[in-house]
Order: structure tokens, then sequence, then C-alpha cells
């Protein structure tokens, strides 16, 4: 999941990301629980899941629909991209969700345009 999180991020993002408190590297220790889920979601979801079970998270970041299905059946609590940026407004956090939605698309994340009106018409900026 590292390598596809840092994919075409700049060195200095790349040493940000790695020193912070809140992103942490962990290592899969239930691999067949990774090969399991892989079967019908990619390997990073799949990874990510996986990890998240074994350390109780209390919350997991997941875009991808079938990743967000397995991991409430397993559980786990999820929220988008979406939601945590609107989140992050709430609570004063971050100025602009549109902003944000911005980068993420010219750095090629896919992002329904209903949904980030829906986003955006929540966050007060539509």
């Amino acid at each position: 999941m590292w390598q596809e999180f840092t994919e075409g991020a700049s060195e200095d993002a790349v040493h940000l990301a790695g020193s912070s408190d809140v992103i942490v590297r962990a290592s899969v220790k239930n691999l067949q629980m990774v090969n399991a889920l892989a079967t019908f979601m990619d390997i990073g979801e799949a990874e990510t899941l996986a990890i998240a079970v074994e350390n109780q998270a209390a919350l997991v970041l997941m875009d991808d629909l079938r990743g967000r299905k397995a991991a409430q059946r397993l559980g786990l609590r999820t929220r988008g991209v979406l939601g945590h940026l609107l989140l992050l407004k709430q609570q004063r956090i971050i100025e602009s969700v549109a902003d944000k939605i911005e980068t993420l698309r010219q750095h090629g994340f896919y992002l329904a345009d209903a949904l980030v009106e829906e986003v955006l018409r929540a966050a007060g900026e539509r």
C-alpha cells in the first residue's frame, strides 16, 4: 500500500508522509486474509484491511467500493476521502474542500462529479 500511496509524490512529500504520526507503515501478519481478500479487490486494499483488523483500527480510510463493503463485513468503520475532507473542513483544519478535490484530480484521483457536488454543497462551497 505504501508504494501505491506514494506513487507520483515528490521526495519531500514521501519523507513528510513517512515521518507523520498519522500515517504509520506496518507489515501484514495475516497473509491468509490478504490472499482471500485479494481475490476480489486490489492487493493494497486487502493489505489495508488485514492490518486494520490486526490492529483493531477505529476507522479505515477507503474509497474502493469493494474494500468498503469488505471492511464493513469485517466490522470496521470506513470513511472515504471526500467524507474525510468534509470533516476536516467542519473542524476548520482546511479552508476549502474544493481546492483539495482539485489537487486530487490533478494527481489522477477519480471522483464522481455527482458525489463531488454533494460534498461541496455539504461544505457550503456551492
